[in-house]
Protein backbone atom coordinates (compact mmCIF):
# COMPACT_ATOMS: atom_id res chain seq x y z
CA UNK A 1 0.00 0.00 0.00
CA UNK A 2 1.46 3.35 -0.49
CA UNK A 3 2.49 5.58 2.04
CA UNK A 4 0.13 8.05 3.44
CA UNK A 5 2.21 11.41 2.13
CA UNK A 6 2.78 14.20 4.74
CA UNK A 7 2.06 17.71 4.25
CA UNK A 8 3.19 21.30 5.74
CA UNK A 9 3.26 24.94 4.79
CA UNK A 10 1.20 28.04 5.45
CA UNK A 11 -1.92 30.05 4.30
CA UNK A 12 -0.85 33.12 6.42
CA UNK A 13 2.24 35.34 7.49
CA UNK A 14 0.95 37.74 9.59
CA UNK A 15 3.36 37.63 12.05
CA UNK A 16 6.00 39.02 10.24
CA UNK A 17 10.10 38.39 10.10
CA UNK A 18 11.62 36.29 13.16
CA UNK A 19 15.10 36.21 12.25
CA UNK A 20 15.64 35.36 16.73
CA UNK A 21 14.25 32.31 16.86
CA UNK A 22 15.87 29.13 15.83
CA UNK A 23 14.14 28.40 12.38
CA UNK A 24 12.77 24.74 13.66
CA UNK A 25 11.17 27.22 16.77
CA UNK A 26 9.76 29.47 14.19
CA UNK A 27 5.41 29.72 14.68
CA UNK A 28 3.56 29.37 11.60
CA UNK A 29 2.56 32.64 10.55
CA UNK A 30 6.42 34.31 10.93
CA UNK A 31 9.15 33.62 8.14
CA UNK A 32 13.11 33.80 9.03
CA UNK A 33 14.06 36.48 5.83
CA UNK A 34 12.73 38.59 3.69
CA UNK A 35 13.43 40.96 1.46
CA UNK A 36 11.79 43.15 -1.01
CA UNK A 37 8.31 42.43 0.33
CA UNK A 38 5.53 43.87 2.26
CA UNK A 39 3.11 41.84 4.57
CA UNK A 40 -0.46 43.19 3.80
CA UNK A 41 -3.61 41.31 5.69
CA UNK A 42 -1.41 38.51 6.30
CA UNK A 43 -0.23 37.70 2.96
CA UNK A 44 3.93 38.19 1.25
CA UNK A 45 3.74 40.06 -1.12
CA UNK A 46 6.48 42.23 -3.53
CA UNK A 47 6.93 46.01 -2.26
CA UNK A 48 5.65 48.59 -4.46
CA UNK A 49 7.77 50.58 -6.95
CA UNK A 50 10.06 53.42 -6.41
CA UNK A 51 9.37 56.69 -8.81
CA UNK A 52 12.23 59.07 -9.62
CA UNK A 53 11.19 62.17 -8.45
CA UNK A 54 14.31 64.19 -9.29
CA UNK A 55 17.97 64.70 -9.51
CA UNK A 56 19.95 66.73 -6.68
CA UNK A 57 23.36 68.34 -7.62
CA UNK A 58 26.15 66.06 -7.63
CA UNK A 59 28.55 65.65 -4.55
CA UNK A 60 28.47 64.97 -0.79
CA UNK A 61 25.10 64.25 0.22
CA UNK A 62 24.91 66.08 3.91
CA UNK A 63 21.32 65.87 4.60
CA UNK A 64 17.88 66.96 3.69
CA UNK A 65 13.87 67.60 5.44
CA UNK A 66 9.98 67.85 4.41
CA UNK A 67 9.35 71.71 4.52
CA UNK A 68 5.72 72.16 5.34
CA UNK A 69 3.97 75.31 4.24
CA UNK A 70 0.34 76.31 3.70
CA UNK A 71 1.12 77.44 0.09
CA UNK A 72 2.57 73.44 -0.55
CA UNK A 73 5.46 71.05 0.66
CA UNK A 74 9.08 71.04 -0.32
CA UNK A 75 12.49 68.99 0.04
CA UNK A 76 15.51 71.62 1.68
CA UNK A 77 19.20 69.75 1.39
CA UNK A 78 22.35 70.48 1.81
CA UNK A 79 25.12 69.33 -1.07
CA UNK A 80 28.54 70.58 -0.67
CA UNK A 81 27.36 73.39 1.67
CA UNK A 82 25.17 74.78 -0.83
CA UNK A 83 21.40 74.39 0.40
CA UNK A 84 18.39 73.89 -2.44
CA UNK A 85 14.81 73.53 -2.18
CA UNK A 86 12.63 71.36 -3.92
CA UNK A 87 9.11 72.04 -5.48
CA UNK A 88 7.39 69.13 -5.86
CA UNK A 89 4.49 70.68 -7.57
CA UNK A 90 6.79 72.23 -10.29
CA UNK A 91 9.90 69.82 -9.93
CA UNK A 92 11.43 73.30 -9.58
CA UNK A 93 14.95 73.31 -7.31
CA UNK A 94 15.84 76.75 -5.84
CA UNK A 95 19.01 77.30 -5.00
CA UNK A 96 19.80 79.86 -2.09
CA UNK A 97 23.41 79.54 -1.91
CA UNK A 98 26.89 78.07 -0.16
CA UNK A 99 26.06 78.30 3.56
CA UNK A 100 27.32 75.31 5.53
CA UNK A 101 30.43 73.90 5.61
CA UNK A 102 31.28 71.73 2.84
CA UNK A 103 32.76 68.67 4.75
CA UNK A 104 30.19 68.19 7.18
CA UNK A 105 28.40 64.61 7.41
CA UNK A 106 25.33 65.44 8.29
CA UNK A 107 23.08 68.95 8.84
CA UNK A 108 20.53 69.63 11.16
CA UNK A 109 17.07 70.89 9.97
CA UNK A 110 13.86 72.13 11.94
CA UNK A 111 11.34 73.71 11.23
CA UNK A 112 10.24 76.59 13.19
CA UNK A 113 6.93 77.66 12.82
CA UNK A 114 7.42 78.77 9.02
CA UNK A 115 10.79 79.04 8.59
CA UNK A 116 13.05 76.08 8.29
CA UNK A 117 16.32 76.81 10.12
CA UNK A 118 19.87 74.35 9.36
CA UNK A 119 22.65 74.10 11.38
CA UNK A 120 25.67 72.24 11.07
CA UNK A 121 27.57 72.84 14.22
CA UNK A 122 29.81 74.70 12.69
CA UNK A 123 28.21 77.74 10.57
CA UNK A 124 26.36 80.75 11.12
CA UNK A 125 22.30 79.21 11.63
CA UNK A 126 20.70 79.21 8.02
CA UNK A 127 17.08 80.55 7.57
CA UNK A 128 14.79 80.17 5.30
CA UNK A 129 11.12 81.87 4.61
CA UNK A 130 9.40 81.25 1.77
CA UNK A 131 8.26 85.46 0.71
CA UNK A 132 4.93 86.88 -0.81
CA UNK A 133 6.27 86.15 -4.42
CA UNK A 134 6.96 82.62 -3.55
CA UNK A 135 10.82 82.90 -4.00
CA UNK A 136 12.73 81.12 -0.94
CA UNK A 137 14.75 83.34 0.29
CA UNK A 138 17.73 83.48 3.21
CA UNK A 139 16.07 85.25 6.55
CA UNK A 140 17.61 87.51 9.09
CA UNK A 141 21.70 87.04 8.76
CA UNK A 142 22.11 90.30 11.20
CA UNK A 143 20.99 91.21 14.34
CA UNK A 144 18.27 92.32 15.38
CA UNK A 145 16.25 90.01 12.88
CA UNK A 146 17.69 86.52 14.44
CA UNK A 147 20.35 86.16 17.17
CA UNK A 148 20.65 82.48 17.36
CA UNK A 149 23.58 80.45 17.85
CA UNK A 150 25.80 78.17 16.31
CA UNK A 151 24.38 74.67 17.18
CA UNK A 152 23.17 71.64 15.93
CA UNK A 153 19.89 68.96 16.61
CA UNK A 154 17.04 71.31 18.02
CA UNK A 155 13.33 70.83 17.79
CA UNK A 156 10.46 73.64 17.84
CA UNK A 157 7.94 73.19 20.82
CA UNK A 158 5.65 75.45 22.82
CA UNK A 159 6.27 77.71 20.32
CA UNK A 160 10.07 78.24 21.02
CA UNK A 161 13.03 76.95 18.94
CA UNK A 162 15.27 74.41 21.43
CA UNK A 163 18.11 73.61 20.16
CA UNK A 164 22.01 71.94 21.36
CA UNK A 165 24.57 75.21 20.91
CA UNK A 166 28.27 74.48 19.74
CA UNK A 167 29.42 76.74 22.95
CA UNK A 168 26.92 78.02 25.54
CA UNK A 169 25.99 81.56 24.44
CA UNK A 170 26.46 84.46 26.81
CA UNK A 171 26.29 88.41 26.60
CA UNK A 172 28.86 90.68 26.39
CA UNK A 173 28.67 92.81 29.66
CA UNK A 174 30.00 95.87 27.92
CA UNK A 175 27.21 95.94 25.33
CA UNK A 176 24.12 94.79 27.75
CA UNK A 177 24.98 95.34 31.23
CA UNK A 178 21.67 95.31 32.46
CA UNK A 179 20.46 91.99 30.71
CA UNK A 180 17.60 94.43 29.22
CA UNK A 181 18.82 94.46 25.17
CA UNK A 182 16.56 92.20 23.91
CA UNK A 183 18.42 92.62 20.18
CA UNK A 184 21.95 91.95 21.07
CA UNK A 185 23.34 88.97 19.62
CA UNK A 186 24.61 86.42 21.76
CA UNK A 187 28.55 85.72 22.33
CA UNK A 188 29.95 82.56 22.54
CA UNK A 189 31.95 81.29 25.74
CA UNK A 190 34.34 79.22 26.40
CA UNK A 191 32.19 76.17 27.72
CA UNK A 192 31.41 73.07 25.38
CA UNK A 193 27.72 73.60 24.62
CA UNK A 194 26.78 69.86 23.86
CA UNK A 195 25.44 68.77 27.25
CA UNK A 196 22.60 71.32 27.01
CA UNK A 197 20.43 72.92 25.04
CA UNK A 198 19.02 76.53 24.87
CA UNK A 199 15.26 77.98 24.19
CA UNK A 200 14.92 80.75 21.86
CA UNK A 201 12.19 83.59 22.91
CA UNK A 202 8.77 82.90 22.59
CA UNK A 203 6.84 83.39 19.14
CA UNK A 204 4.61 86.28 19.82
CA UNK A 205 1.82 86.29 17.28
CA UNK A 206 2.16 89.72 16.26
CA UNK A 207 5.98 89.46 15.95
CA UNK A 208 6.52 86.06 15.37
CA UNK A 209 10.23 86.63 14.48
CA UNK A 210 10.71 86.85 18.00
CA UNK A 211 11.43 83.12 18.01
CA UNK A 212 14.63 83.78 16.32
CA UNK A 213 15.49 86.08 19.43
CA UNK A 214 18.10 85.13 22.46
CA UNK A 215 17.07 87.45 24.58
CA UNK A 216 15.07 86.04 27.59
CA UNK A 217 17.81 83.56 28.92
CA UNK A 218 19.71 86.06 29.48
CA UNK A 219 17.18 88.13 32.42
CA UNK A 220 16.37 87.19 35.51
CA UNK A 221 13.53 84.97 33.83
CA UNK A 222 15.93 82.71 33.70
CA UNK A 223 16.37 79.34 31.34
CA UNK A 224 19.84 80.00 29.92
CA UNK A 225 21.42 76.51 28.99
CA UNK A 226 19.51 73.61 30.14
CA UNK A 227 21.91 70.27 31.50
CA UNK A 228 20.46 66.85 31.29
CA UNK A 229 19.67 66.33 35.13
CA UNK A 230 22.64 63.68 35.32
CA UNK A 231 25.36 62.54 33.25
CA UNK A 232 24.19 60.85 30.07
CA UNK A 233 26.46 62.05 27.02
CA UNK A 234 26.10 64.78 24.85
CA UNK A 235 22.66 65.42 23.62
CA UNK A 236 22.34 64.05 20.14
CA UNK A 237 18.73 64.50 19.40
CA UNK A 238 15.01 66.45 20.70
CA UNK A 239 12.05 65.22 19.95
CA UNK A 240 8.47 66.12 21.55
CA UNK A 241 5.76 63.42 22.93
CA UNK A 242 2.48 64.21 22.17
CA UNK A 243 0.81 62.98 25.48
CA UNK A 244 1.99 64.59 29.12
CA UNK A 245 1.74 62.93 32.37
CA UNK A 246 -0.41 65.97 33.47
CA UNK A 247 -3.33 65.18 31.36
CA UNK A 248 -2.94 68.68 29.52
CA UNK A 249 -2.19 67.19 26.31
CA UNK A 250 0.88 69.45 25.91
CA UNK A 251 3.83 67.24 26.26
CA UNK A 252 6.93 67.17 26.72
CA UNK A 253 10.37 68.11 25.62
CA UNK A 254 12.05 64.42 24.86
CA UNK A 255 15.99 64.99 25.23
CA UNK A 256 18.18 62.06 24.34
CA UNK A 257 21.66 61.37 24.65
CA UNK A 258 24.29 58.66 24.18
CA UNK A 259 23.65 57.03 27.24
CA UNK A 260 19.65 57.92 28.06
CA UNK A 261 16.41 59.84 27.73
CA UNK A 262 15.34 62.95 29.68
CA UNK A 263 12.04 64.87 29.72
CA UNK A 264 11.78 68.83 30.45
CA UNK A 265 8.34 70.03 30.59
CA UNK A 266 8.46 73.51 29.65
CA UNK A 267 4.93 74.22 29.21
CA UNK A 268 5.01 76.76 32.21
CA UNK A 269 5.99 80.44 31.68
CA UNK A 270 9.90 80.88 31.31
CA UNK A 271 9.34 83.05 34.75
CA UNK A 272 8.89 79.63 36.75
CA UNK A 273 11.48 77.88 35.00
CA UNK A 274 13.62 78.93 37.83
CA UNK A 275 11.30 77.62 40.95
CA UNK A 276 10.22 74.18 39.58
CA UNK A 277 11.80 70.97 38.27
CA UNK A 278 11.99 70.61 34.44
CA UNK A 279 13.82 68.16 33.88
CA UNK A 280 13.70 64.29 34.92
CA UNK A 281 15.64 61.57 33.67
CA UNK A 282 13.21 59.11 31.79
CA UNK A 283 15.73 55.75 30.91
CA UNK A 284 19.22 55.44 31.24
CA UNK A 285 21.47 53.12 28.74
CA UNK A 286 18.49 53.10 26.27
CA UNK A 287 19.60 56.67 24.20
CA UNK A 288 21.07 57.30 20.53
CA UNK A 289 23.10 58.67 18.18
CA UNK A 290 21.06 58.72 15.21
CA UNK A 291 18.69 61.79 15.49
CA UNK A 292 17.69 61.41 12.11
CA UNK A 293 15.91 58.17 13.14
CA UNK A 294 13.51 59.83 15.59
CA UNK A 295 10.16 59.91 14.78
CA UNK A 296 6.32 61.01 16.31
CA UNK A 297 3.99 58.22 14.93
CA UNK A 298 0.76 58.67 17.02
CA UNK A 299 1.33 59.07 20.71
CA UNK A 300 4.80 57.33 20.26
CA UNK A 301 8.68 58.09 19.49
CA UNK A 302 10.11 55.72 17.48
CA UNK A 303 14.31 56.35 16.94
CA UNK A 304 16.99 53.55 16.44
CA UNK A 305 19.02 52.99 19.90
CA UNK A 306 22.38 53.01 20.47
CA UNK A 307 22.52 49.07 19.74
CA UNK A 308 20.83 49.50 16.69
CA UNK A 309 17.54 48.45 17.55
CA UNK A 310 13.97 50.37 17.23
CA UNK A 311 12.47 51.68 20.45
CA UNK A 312 9.08 52.90 21.29
CA UNK A 313 8.97 55.18 23.36
CA UNK A 314 5.68 55.92 24.73
CA UNK A 315 3.63 57.86 27.84
CA UNK A 316 0.29 56.01 28.27
CA UNK A 317 -1.63 58.82 30.20
CA UNK A 318 -4.66 57.40 31.92
CA UNK A 319 -5.72 60.35 34.11
CA UNK A 320 -9.12 60.44 32.80
CA UNK A 321 -10.25 56.87 34.89
CA UNK A 322 -7.83 57.82 37.81
CA UNK A 323 -5.07 55.02 37.21
CA UNK A 324 -2.15 57.54 36.48
CA UNK A 325 0.37 56.93 33.52
CA UNK A 326 2.59 54.08 32.33
CA UNK A 327 5.81 54.70 31.25
CA UNK A 328 7.81 52.63 28.38
CA UNK A 329 11.06 52.66 26.45
CA UNK A 330 10.49 49.35 25.07
CA UNK A 331 12.97 47.72 22.18
CA UNK A 332 10.50 46.20 19.52
CA UNK A 333 13.31 44.94 16.99
CA UNK A 334 14.27 41.75 18.01
CA UNK A 335 12.65 40.25 15.03
CA UNK A 336 15.34 41.57 12.81
CA UNK A 337 17.90 40.96 14.93
CA UNK A 338 20.08 39.02 11.78
CA UNK A 339 19.68 42.26 9.51
CA UNK A 340 20.54 44.44 12.21
CA UNK A 341 23.63 42.53 13.15
CA UNK A 342 24.93 43.13 9.67
CA UNK A 343 25.47 46.81 10.40
CA UNK A 344 28.27 48.24 11.42
CA UNK A 345 27.93 50.78 14.03
CA UNK A 346 30.59 53.21 13.10
CA UNK A 347 27.57 54.45 10.29
CA UNK A 348 24.73 54.81 13.20
CA UNK A 349 24.87 58.42 13.63
CA UNK A 350 23.67 58.81 9.61
CA UNK A 351 21.08 56.08 10.56
CA UNK A 352 17.48 57.57 9.36
CA UNK A 353 14.17 56.94 9.02
CA UNK A 354 10.54 57.73 7.84
CA UNK A 355 6.92 57.04 8.11
CA UNK A 356 3.83 57.05 5.72
CA UNK A 357 0.80 54.75 5.29
CA UNK A 358 1.91 52.83 8.39
CA UNK A 359 4.81 51.79 7.06
CA UNK A 360 8.31 52.56 9.31
CA UNK A 361 11.11 52.38 7.43
CA UNK A 362 14.83 52.43 8.67
CA UNK A 363 18.42 52.64 6.89
CA UNK A 364 20.76 49.65 7.54
CA UNK A 365 23.97 47.86 6.54
CA UNK A 366 25.55 51.41 6.99
CA UNK A 367 29.11 51.54 4.75
CA UNK A 368 31.28 54.02 3.64
CA UNK A 369 29.60 57.73 2.86
CA UNK A 370 27.43 56.82 4.22
CA UNK A 371 24.89 54.79 2.35
CA UNK A 372 23.13 52.04 3.44
CA UNK A 373 22.48 48.85 1.34
CA UNK A 374 19.28 48.02 2.68
CA UNK A 375 15.87 49.03 4.95
CA UNK A 376 14.24 47.58 7.50
CA UNK A 377 10.56 47.69 7.22
CA UNK A 378 8.04 47.56 10.42
CA UNK A 379 4.18 47.90 9.49
CA UNK A 380 2.71 49.99 12.28
CA UNK A 381 -0.91 49.08 10.98
CA UNK A 382 -2.34 47.24 14.08
CA UNK A 383 1.06 46.01 16.11
CA UNK A 384 4.89 46.01 15.42
CA UNK A 385 5.36 43.40 12.80
CA UNK A 386 8.96 43.85 11.08
CA UNK A 387 8.27 42.35 7.33
CA UNK A 388 12.48 41.97 6.52
CA UNK A 389 14.23 44.76 4.63
CA UNK A 390 13.93 46.44 1.26
CA UNK A 391 16.64 46.83 -1.11
CA UNK A 392 17.85 48.68 -4.76
CA UNK A 393 19.97 51.51 -3.90
CA UNK A 394 22.57 53.40 -2.01
CA UNK A 395 20.55 54.99 0.48
CA UNK A 396 21.72 57.95 1.64
CA UNK A 397 18.62 59.09 3.82
CA UNK A 398 15.00 58.01 4.00
CA UNK A 399 12.39 60.76 5.22
CA UNK A 400 8.48 61.38 4.36
CA UNK A 401 6.83 64.63 2.87
CA UNK A 402 3.63 65.27 1.87
CA UNK A 403 3.19 65.02 -1.63
CA UNK A 404 0.05 65.12 -3.78
CA UNK A 405 -2.60 65.16 -0.60
CA UNK A 406 -0.52 62.26 0.95
CA UNK A 407 2.50 61.35 3.35
CA UNK A 408 5.13 59.75 1.09
CA UNK A 409 8.24 57.67 2.25
CA UNK A 410 11.09 59.48 0.14
CA UNK A 411 14.78 58.23 -0.22
CA UNK A 412 18.14 60.08 -1.47
CA UNK A 413 19.61 57.61 -3.38
CA UNK A 414 23.32 57.64 -4.31
CA UNK A 415 24.56 56.98 -8.05
CA UNK A 416 28.36 57.34 -8.40
CA UNK A 417 28.56 61.27 -7.62
CA UNK A 418 24.79 61.86 -7.97
CA UNK A 419 21.90 62.11 -5.34
CA UNK A 420 18.73 60.74 -6.01
CA UNK A 421 15.64 61.40 -5.17
CA UNK A 422 12.80 58.58 -5.15
CA UNK A 423 9.31 58.44 -3.65
CA UNK A 424 7.25 55.01 -2.63
CA UNK A 425 4.62 54.98 -5.26
CA UNK A 426 1.63 52.43 -4.02
CA UNK A 427 0.46 52.59 -8.13
CA UNK A 428 3.63 51.12 -9.33
CA UNK A 429 4.70 47.55 -9.50
CA UNK A 430 8.35 48.37 -11.11
CA UNK A 431 11.39 50.16 -9.81
CA UNK A 432 12.96 52.81 -12.02
CA UNK A 433 14.14 51.85 -15.57
CA UNK A 434 11.60 49.30 -15.86
CA UNK A 435 13.28 47.52 -13.45
CA UNK A 436 11.43 44.13 -12.49
CA UNK A 437 11.87 43.71 -8.57
CA UNK A 438 13.56 40.78 -6.93
CA UNK A 439 12.16 39.54 -4.06
CA UNK A 440 13.57 37.03 -1.18
CA UNK A 441 11.31 34.55 1.33
CA UNK A 442 12.94 31.91 3.69
CA UNK A 443 10.68 30.38 5.38
CA UNK A 444 10.69 28.38 9.09
CA UNK A 445 12.11 25.03 9.10
CA UNK A 446 8.72 22.61 8.39
CA UNK A 447 8.57 18.72 10.10
CA UNK A 448 5.47 17.78 8.24
CA UNK A 449 4.22 17.58 11.91
CA UNK A 450 6.19 14.76 12.60
CA UNK A 451 9.41 15.35 14.28
CA UNK A 452 10.50 11.35 14.76
CA UNK A 453 10.83 10.66 11.22
CA UNK A 454 12.79 11.29 8.26
CA UNK A 455 11.05 12.57 5.41
CA UNK A 456 11.86 12.22 1.50
CA UNK A 457 10.94 15.78 0.08
CA UNK A 458 8.75 15.54 -3.11
CA UNK A 459 7.31 18.78 -4.06
CA UNK A 460 6.32 22.18 -2.87
CA UNK A 461 2.84 23.63 -4.25
CA UNK A 462 2.50 27.53 -4.37
CA UNK A 463 -0.91 29.91 -4.63
CA UNK A 464 -0.33 33.30 -6.23
CA UNK A 465 -2.69 35.69 -6.47
CA UNK A 466 -2.37 39.73 -7.61
CA UNK A 467 0.48 38.65 -10.00
CA UNK A 468 0.44 42.49 -11.60
CA UNK A 469 3.73 41.51 -14.29
CA UNK A 470 4.91 38.32 -16.04
CA UNK A 471 7.04 37.07 -12.83
CA UNK A 472 9.71 34.25 -12.59
CA UNK A 473 9.74 32.24 -9.65
CA UNK A 474 12.43 29.97 -8.61
CA UNK A 475 11.74 27.37 -5.37
CA UNK A 476 15.21 26.31 -3.09
CA UNK A 477 15.12 23.69 -0.18
CA UNK A 478 17.72 22.25 2.00
CA UNK A 479 17.38 19.91 5.07
CA UNK A 480 17.64 21.04 8.73
CA UNK A 481 21.15 22.18 9.44
CA UNK A 482 22.39 22.35 5.83
CA UNK A 483 24.42 25.45 4.72
CA UNK A 484 23.71 24.93 1.01
CA UNK A 485 20.11 25.28 -1.52
CA UNK A 486 19.42 23.34 -4.01
CA UNK A 487 17.45 24.54 -6.35
CA UNK A 488 13.98 22.80 -7.23
CA UNK A 489 12.75 24.28 -10.23
CA UNK A 490 12.14 27.93 -11.52
CA UNK A 491 8.57 28.74 -13.14
CA UNK A 492 7.70 31.52 -15.46
CA UNK A 493 4.30 32.72 -15.28
CA UNK A 494 3.24 34.93 -17.97
CA UNK A 495 0.50 37.47 -17.84
CA UNK A 496 -0.33 39.86 -20.48
CA UNK A 497 -1.36 43.60 -19.88
CA UNK A 498 -4.92 43.59 -18.00
CA UNK A 499 -6.38 43.29 -15.01
CA UNK A 500 -3.88 41.03 -12.07
CA UNK A 501 -4.43 37.30 -12.46
CA UNK A 502 -4.04 34.47 -10.39
CA UNK A 503 -2.22 30.95 -10.23
CA UNK A 504 -3.57 28.50 -7.82
CA UNK A 505 -1.61 25.42 -8.63
CA UNK A 506 2.42 26.58 -8.84
CA UNK A 507 4.18 23.00 -8.68
CA UNK A 508 7.96 23.12 -8.05
CA UNK A 509 9.17 18.98 -7.83
CA UNK A 510 12.34 17.51 -6.48
CA UNK A 511 14.52 17.10 -9.74
CA UNK A 512 16.36 13.48 -8.58
CA UNK A 513 19.14 13.82 -10.90
CA UNK A 514 20.29 17.03 -9.30
CA UNK A 515 19.78 15.85 -5.76
CA UNK A 516 23.01 16.46 -3.94
CA UNK A 517 24.71 14.73 -0.87
CA UNK A 518 25.58 15.65 2.54
CA UNK A 519 28.81 15.00 3.31
CA UNK A 520 28.37 14.75 7.02
CA UNK A 521 25.31 12.55 7.03
CA UNK A 522 25.86 10.51 3.89
CA UNK A 523 22.51 11.36 3.23
CA UNK A 524 20.69 12.69 -0.16
CA UNK A 525 19.56 16.52 0.01
CA UNK A 526 16.00 15.37 -0.05
CA UNK A 527 16.22 13.24 3.17
CA UNK A 528 15.72 14.91 6.42
CA UNK A 529 13.89 15.31 9.47
CA UNK A 530 12.24 19.19 8.33
CA UNK A 531 13.27 20.93 5.60
CA UNK A 532 13.14 24.98 4.61
CA UNK A 533 12.31 26.91 1.89
CA UNK A 534 13.95 30.02 -0.22
CA UNK A 535 11.08 31.53 -2.61
CA UNK A 536 12.80 33.98 -5.28
CA UNK A 537 11.08 35.91 -7.42
CA UNK A 538 11.30 38.46 -10.24
CA UNK A 539 7.97 40.10 -11.07
CA UNK A 540 5.08 41.19 -8.77
CA UNK A 541 2.82 38.79 -7.25
CA UNK A 542 1.16 37.62 -3.90
CA UNK A 543 2.23 34.55 -2.65
CA UNK A 544 -1.58 33.05 -0.59
CA UNK A 545 0.08 29.73 0.03
CA UNK A 546 2.73 27.12 -0.09
CA UNK A 547 2.06 23.45 0.73
CA UNK A 548 5.48 21.36 0.86
CA UNK A 549 4.91 17.24 0.15
CA UNK A 550 6.86 14.62 1.61
CA UNK A 551 7.17 11.10 2.28
CA UNK A 552 8.17 9.20 5.35
CA UNK A 553 10.91 7.34 4.79
CA UNK A 554 10.80 3.72 4.64
CA UNK A 555 13.26 1.90 7.70
CA UNK A 556 13.69 -0.99 4.60
CA UNK A 557 15.07 1.93 1.96
CA UNK A 558 18.48 2.58 1.89
CA UNK A 559 19.97 5.95 0.93
CA UNK A 560 21.53 6.05 -2.45
CA UNK A 561 24.17 9.05 -2.01
CA UNK A 562 25.83 10.61 -4.78
CA UNK A 563 28.65 12.56 -5.35
CA UNK A 564 28.28 16.44 -4.24
CA UNK A 565 27.18 18.12 -7.15
CA UNK A 566 28.56 21.08 -9.26
CA UNK A 567 28.51 24.36 -8.00
CA UNK A 568 25.90 25.56 -10.15
CA UNK A 569 23.25 22.85 -8.74
CA UNK A 570 23.79 23.03 -4.92
CA UNK A 571 23.45 27.33 -4.44
CA UNK A 572 24.94 28.65 -1.21
CA UNK A 573 23.15 31.31 0.86
CA UNK A 574 25.94 33.63 1.36
CA UNK A 575 27.04 33.38 -2.09
CA UNK A 576 23.76 32.62 -4.62
CA UNK A 577 20.82 33.98 -2.58
CA UNK A 578 22.48 36.87 -1.42
CA UNK A 579 19.72 39.67 0.29
CA UNK A 580 21.69 42.33 -1.22
CA UNK A 581 21.99 41.25 -4.54
CA UNK A 582 19.20 43.16 -6.40
CA UNK A 583 20.48 46.49 -7.69
CA UNK A 584 18.38 49.19 -9.72
CA UNK A 585 20.81 51.55 -12.07
CA UNK A 586 19.26 54.91 -11.33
Amino acid sequence: MAEKPLYDGFTSLAGGIDSLTNPSAVPENKFVRGVNIDVVDGLPMTRRGWAQLVEFAAGKFQGAAAWALNSGHYIVTVVAGVVYVYDYSTDAISSIGSLLDATKERCFFTQVDEWMVIQDDVSRPVVLRRNDAGAFILYGRNPPEISLVVGSVGAYAHRRYHYVPKLVPTVDPAVDADGTNMDVLPVDSTVDGHLVFVSSDIRDPFNPEWVFRMAEHRTLNEGSALALPEELGFITAIGTLRGAATGTGIGEIVVFAREGVSAFDLSFPRTQWKDVTLSRVQFRGAGTVSPFSLLSINNDLLYVDTDGFVRRYSYDSQILNGSGGSLSNIPISRPMKYYIDLSDHTYLPAVSASWADNRFLWTLKGEVGPVYKGMGLLDTTFSAVFGGIWTGYDVQQTLSARFGGEVRNLVVAKQDNRNILLMLDRDLYEDPRETPIESILVTRSMSFKDIVNLKVLQSVTLRLSNIRKSTDVSMYYRPKGYPGWTLMQTREINVPGGAPQTRSQVKFSVDMRAVGCDSTTQQPLNVASEFQFAIVWTGWCSIDQLVAVANVKAPSVEDVCAEDNPDDEVLTLSDEIDDFRYRVTL
